[in-house]
Formats: C-alpha cells, structure tokens, sequence
C-alpha cells in the first residue's frame, strides 16, 4: 500500500507567484487588524460615556455588557459557518474573491454606521442599535476575512512562497495595528471641545480608518486569476462533518491548541500594558497614553526589523522549528518586563520582546497552510477556510479567556502605583501560557518536508 502522507506536489501549470502578487495579496490583513482592534475598544468608549471627553453615556451599562457578550458569541460561530460556506462554493471567479467582494463595502458601511447612534442620549435604543450593527459587522467581517486568509494556501504550494507570503501579510498586520494604534490622534483631529464635537471626532476618525481599510480589503481581488491549488470540483461535506474532520487531524491538534496559548498570552500582555507605565514604570497619569503607545509602538517596529532573519530562519531551518524559537524567545524575554521601573527599561524590554511577537505573527498562517496540504493528502479534501474558521473560534475564545485573566489579576492582586502585584503577575502568567504552548507542539510534525514522518 502506498504511503499516503508524500509531500504534496505543485499542480503542473503552476506559475512562480509574482511580488506583486504577493504585495497585493498581504495588503488584506492591514484591515484585518486595523478594524479589529478598533471595533471593539473605541465603540465601548462612544456608548459607554466618558466625561472627560465630553461623551454622555448612550447605553445603560448593564446593557452595554450583554450587548457586547452577545456581539462577541456570534462573532465567534460565525467564523467557522461563513469558512464552510466559501470552501463548498464553486464560481468562475474561485471559492473567495466573490465573498472579499460581496462583504467588504456592507462591512465598511456597518463600521460608519456604529458612530452615529440614533439618540444623543442614554436609552435602551441604542444599545439595540450598536448589537444590530455589531452583528452586521461581525458577519460582513466573516465573509471577508475568512475566505481571504484560505486563499494562502491555494497561492501557493512552494514554501519559499508561503514563507514570503506570510512575512508580506505579518508586515501589513503591523502596520493595521499602528493605524489603529493611532486612531485617538485621528480622534483629537476632527475633535473639539464639547460632546458634539467629540461625537464628530469619533465619525472623522473612523472615515479615516474605514476608507483605507476598504482599499487594502479590495487589493487581494487583483491577485492572478487562477490560484495553483484551487479547488476543481464542488467540495461536499457538512458542516458538522468538516469541523470534525479538521479536529480529528492530529497535527491541526496540536497546532491549533498552540495557537491558543500564545494568543492568550498575547492578549494578556496588550490588554495589561497600556496601564503599564503609570502603574510601574514611574510615568505621570499626563504621560502614561503616550508612553503605553511607544511600548506597543516599540514591540510591533522592533518584531518587524526582524522580519527578515525570521523569514531567513523559516528558509532554512523550516516553520516549526522557528516557531518553536520564537516560543522560547518569548519565554525567556516575557518576565523581564515584570522587572522593569523606568520607562526607557520598560521600552527596553518591549523591544526585546519584539521578535517573538514577530514569529507569533507570521508563522501561524504558513504552518495552516501545511496543515491543509496534509488534508487534502489523507482526505482528498480541499477545505483551507474551514481549518482558518476553526483557528478564528480559537482565536476568539483566547481573547475571551485572556479578558477574563487580566480582570482577575490587575482586580485582586492590583493595578495601580500603590498595588501593583497585578501587572508583575500578568508578564510571568504570559510565560505560562508559552510555555504550555512549547509542550503542546511537541507533538506538531508537518511540514511537507516532514510528512512521511507523520500520524
């Protein structure tokens, strides 16, 4: 009996993926991150009320909680639902441009709408306002994004392409966080004093973010015509069926618990470190939003400048093994920051930090796409975006997970300059997180150049 797990071969009329292919396909993930990261914080603030900003408050709190938990469960069921979807449709045009196309202007269009709630007042209205809306989001977000992220594997088969690729798509991840990072100078911007004008701030901004988003969405559609392993007959599975198809797949196992660890992990150290610099670094409250700007700043530039070696280090000692470096980089660098007392050490460390936050950006993408050639040699199955929409309901429930653990610390063990065991807790719960994520990919074994060795 022939052994089923050989490496997977490139389809006959593949041609080398061009650089502006490669450009054109990773611009995608700068609104990928870019919306991501806004949706959440900045819609909390505009209906939640701040007086210092001159905002009243727009949805009861208690409704504000259940509107925000509900808009997050459907966020993640969606995600696996949509990725179904697009892997059992067959078009002229593929599997996933015709949903990037479809879902990416009702997405911005949901994204625009959530600024302008319909009362200036606190009421009950508007907190079903912003669920409607979070959910016309969430959806649209889905349909775009899912099937954006399966297309990597269907590019390309060649590792040196997957290797580059993922590097392209990190590097335009980088930048959708700056962007984001920066939208409360767009704020103050378009903002004056008063709640007008706040509210004013809030629509300025997100027309600044939105339209950019909407371009870097719509520039994979440009990619070449034919992808080199794209589907060429329907895909007929249900969904319960592929869920447990992807599940019962060893190394997606091991990967996917992994991913969860480390996503965790880096939530955990991005939800604490804005209270990092008053709390331990010594920072005056004036000073502590622009100084936890330079540390995320510093972390996100610094794993970029090492883009470079890591992508060298994929080429020639493979994707797992550079993983498993960034890991163990990661838990090495990670207590340090509990040990920081100024905001240059404190910065220091971010930096240091900074390659292994830049592995955990790219490698994870590449390394599904081996997964899905290992499926496609055991099962005969092309299903990328739901192995992807998978990965997205990890990913949610990590974030969930790591809300919840940061409350617990910075609440019982302390947030503040007085009490601050919480934030020295956060940096070593970090380190556990990767290193049980170190342990759970031990077991990982499948890069094409591994998979005889497999199951």
């Amino acid at each position: 009996m022939s052994d089923p797990l050989t490496p997977p071969t490139e389809h006959p009329d593949h041609v080398p993926l061009s650089a502006r292919d490669g450009w054109l396909y990773g611009a995608g993930s700068l609104a990928l991150n870019a919306l991501g990261m806004v949706i959440m914080g900045q819609v909390l603030l505009l209906y939640q009320g701040n007086k210092d900003l001159g905002l009243p408050p727009l949805v009861p709190t208690a409704v504000l909680t259940g509107v925000f938990f509900l808009g997050r469960m459907f966020d993640a069921v969606i995600d696996p639902v949509v990725a179904w979807w697009s892997d059992r449709t067959v078009t002229r045009w593929g599997r996933r441009k015709p949903f990037i196309a479809a879902g990416a202007l009702p997405m911005v269009v949901c994204f625009m709408l959530l600024w302008s709630p319909p009362r200036p007042t606190e009421c009950l209205a508007n907190g079903v306002y912003v669920l409607v809306l979070l959910w016309g989001f969430f959806f649209c977000f889905a349909v775009v994004f899912a099937p954006y992220l399966a297309m990597l594997p269907e590019l390309t088969a060649n590792n040196a392409e997957r290797n580059s690729l993922s590097t392209v798509q990190a590097a335009f991840a980088v930048i959708g966080t700056l962007i984001a990072a920066t939208y409360s100078l767009l704020f103050r911007a378009f903002a004056g004093p008063g709640a007008a004008d706040a509210h004013r701030g809030f629509v300025g901004a997100a027309a600044v973010v939105s339209t950019i988003s909407l371009v870097a969405t719509l520039l994979p559609l440009f990619t070449r015509a034919s992808a080199a392993r794209e589907a060429r007959a329907p895909q007929h599975f249900g969904l319960v069926e592929g869920l447990l198809g992807c599940l019962r797949l060893k190394p997606f196992r091991h990967y996917v618990a992994t991913y969860f660890m480390l996503w965790l992990g880096l939530q955990l150290i991005v939800t604490a470190l804005p209270q990092f610099p008053v709390a331990r670094l010594g920072t005056s409250p004036d000073h502590n939003g622009p100084w936890a700007t330079y540390l995320l700043a510093g972390t996100l530039l610094s794993g970029f400048a090492c883009f470079p070696v890591i992508e060298r280090l994929m080429r020639r000692r493979g994707r797992a093994w550079t993983w498993r470096a960034g890991m163990i980089w990661f838990a090495v660098t990670m207590p340090l920051l509990a040990l920081a007392r100024s905001e240059w050490t404190g910065l220091l460390v971010v930096i240091l930090i900074g390659p292994a936050v830049g592995a955990v950006m790219i490698l994870p993408h590449a390394l599904l796409a081996d997964i899905c050639d290992l499926d496609e040699q055991l099962h005969g199955t092309r299903r990328e975006a739901l192995f992807f929409g998978v990965q997205g309901l990890f990913t949610k429930a990590a974030m969930a997970a790591s809300a919840s653990l940061a409350t617990l610390l910075l609440h019982y063990l302390g947030n503040t300059a007085e009490r601050s065991w919480g934030l020295v807790a956060c940096p070593w719960a970090v380190t556990v997180a990767v290193v049980l994520a170190y342990l759970l990919f031990a077991g990982y074994h499948c890069e094409p150049e591994r998979m005889k060795d497999t199951c």
